[in-house]
């Protein structure tokens, strides 16, 4: 005899038979310790949020002023083509750097060469006042030490302190300056623009030391690794190396007890 089904009363508490769902409203955060912890949290978050963005919108106003600042300060002393060359920018530069703080000329060289990436002599106004607001670097003592003054004097005009275009030329060749990317060619601009492009003009010491920067900056090395390339004898810092001492030969009574 087939078993009798008895239909099951439905649960007041389950979803009726048509499927839809109870109708008590659902509160993004329940009444509960949970709940409460929950809603801080969210409040806190949205202040941050707000705190962030008013912080982004000063920023903003504030780089703002300093770009309308500094096209004022442009407009003083760019050239009649609208650019700056190495003097005015190193004038500008000045007037916002303390004296205790000023950087030498063959600083203000070398930052020059930082910004004039297309190596013209000259720049516009953005280029300068994106080097101006992005913070100015710290440009390390750049002198040419004694080792490299001496090469200087070794490879100048007997001794004289003048070096011509073919000297010059033939040390970058010497010392592995010149390479595929760096031709011949190249160092011939550098000594044209360190001696100003005077016909038969000759690099003196300040003028090679110029000339160094320019290789450096074409190069994309720093200027310490182009001297230490002009003076083996000393390394990146200027100083002599360790490395060359090391090299030295050893006194023949050394070799002897080896």
């Amino acid at each position: 005899m087939p078993a009798k089904v008895v239909p099951l009363e439905a649960d007041p508490g389950s979803p009726s038979s048509s499927g839809s769902l109870p109708s008590s409203p659902v509160t993004a955060f329940p009444d509960t310790p949970t709940g409460e912890l929950e809603k801080t949290k969210a409040k806190a978050l949205g202040d941050k949020e707000a705190e962030e963005k008013a912080a982004r919108k000063a920023a903003r106003a504030e780089r703002k002023a300093r770009i309308a600042e500094l096209m004022n300060e442009f407009g003083e002393l760019r050239t009649a083509d609208g650019l700056l060359n190495f003097k005015h920018f190193a004038a500008l530069l000045l007037r916002r750097i303390p004296p205790e703080e000023a950087p030498d000329e063959l600083q203000l060289r070398t930052m020059f060469e930082m910004v004039d990436k297309d190596k013209k002599g000259k720049i516009d106004f953005h280029a300068f006042a994106d080097f101006v607001l992005d913070g100015l670097p710290k440009i390390p003592n750049v002198a040419a030490p004694e080792p490299v003054k001496k090469a200087f004097l070794t490879r100048s005009n007997s001794g004289a302190g003048l070096m011509s275009s073919s000297q010059f030329g033939k040390m970058c060749a010497e010392v592995g300056i010149l390479d595929k990317k760096f031709r011949l060619a190249d160092a011939d601009t550098i000594f044209t623009k360190a001696t100003d492009g005077a016909k038969g003009g000759k690099l003196d010491m300040h003028k090679f030391e110029l000339a160094l920067i320019y290789i450096a900056s074409k190069k994309g090395k720093s200027v310490r690794r182009v001297q230490a390339m002009v003076a083996p004898e000393i390394d990146e810092e200027g100083v002599a190396s360790a490395s060359a001492e090391a090299a030295a030969p050893e006194p023949k009574e050394a070799a002897k007890e080896a």
